[in-house]
């Protein structure tokens, strides 16, 4: 699900990140920064891994946490947006518990209470185990290994097929020189399309 624009080709956008990403929490102001300057031209969606997704331990896991952003992706990518950036403030600077449901949902009121409307409170406790929301985790997994994403964050960009990669941290500067890049419409070799 991509953010329509009024761009007959906008830029496709995708974060591929977890939850608990220490970088992506570090980036989060340069990305916030380009989706408000670009955003009539750019399209996004996050694409979810499981951090620890070898782990047993229910604590460990950021299963749940991935749900709830995809739960909130159903309604929109904004919404998906302002929750996982709200959810990584209560884990990394609250130090709150994000593996646990009851945090979750505390996560949602407080979107729903800054952002009003924008997140519907009784959607999102119907898909958080939905199984279209467990499917589109599972989608998330499967285009992650398919595109051989290996390091997290990783930004992709395509524009009408051509296409860039861009893992690790990004500050605004690198991601505008990118989104650049493709505006230019150029012929570099290193240029991939992604899916």
């Amino acid at each position: 699900m991509y953010v329509t624009n009024s761009f007959s080709q906008p830029i496709k956008i995708v974060y591929y990140t977890y939850p608990l990403c220490q970088i992506s929490w570090g980036m989060q102001e340069s990305w916030r920064r380009l989706v408000k300057t670009y955003g009539d031209r750019i399209s996004f969606q996050f694409c979810l891994a499981r951090e620890n997704d070898k782990s047993s331990d229910v604590e460990l896991s950021s299963y749940s946490a991935c749900l709830a952003v995809k739960a909130a992706g159903l309604q929109s990518p904004t919404a998906a947006d302002l929750f996982l950036n709200k959810l990584r403030e209560a884990a990394m600077e609250e130090k709150r518990d994000i593996s646990r449901v009851d945090v979750l949902v505390e996560v949602a009121l407080e979107v729903n209470k800054q952002h009003r409307g924008l997140l519907d409170l009784h959607r999102f406790g119907k898909d958080f185990d939905a199984k279209a929301t467990r499917q589109a985790l599972h989608a998330d997994l499967e285009k992650i290994h398919r595109n051989r994403i290996d390091s997290f964050p990783t930004i992709t960009m395509t524009l009408a097929g051509k296409g860039l990669k861009l893992a690790g941290h990004s500050s605004y500067q690198r991601l505008t020189t990118a989104l650049h890049k493709l505006l230019g419409a150029s012929d570099s070799a290193s240029q991939v399309s992604y899916g």
